[in-house]
């Protein structure tokens, strides 16, 4: 097969036939990257919600002492923020 034998194989008029000789499959399809998305969703806004309850608290606690503490809540603070780059864990 040459690479224009694949590129007619994936083009969209390839895919609107295949669900139009099977829409069930169709269906299918769209109804799990549906599920797939909203459970995607969900979690990523789960995520956001505790970072920044956590980045509140961390926060509030900067303003509310002072010396060596303050200094253990801005590193405390700061691993959270580093906590976002995905390769890098303490």
């Amino acid at each position: 097969m040459n690479y224009k034998q694949i590129a007619a194989e994936f083009s969209m008029d390839s895919v609107k036939q295949a669900f139009q000789a099977q829409p069930m499959i169709g269906l299918l399809g769209f109804v799990v990257v549906g599920i797939v998305f909203f459970f995607l969703l969900f979690g990523f806004v789960q995520f956001i919600a505790g970072f920044s309850d956590e980045l509140r608290y961390l926060n509030h606690e900067i303003s509310r002492t002072d010396g060596e503490e303050q200094r253990y809540y801005i590193h405390c603070r700061r691993e959270l923020w580093l906590s976002l780059i995905p390769f890098l864990r303490h």
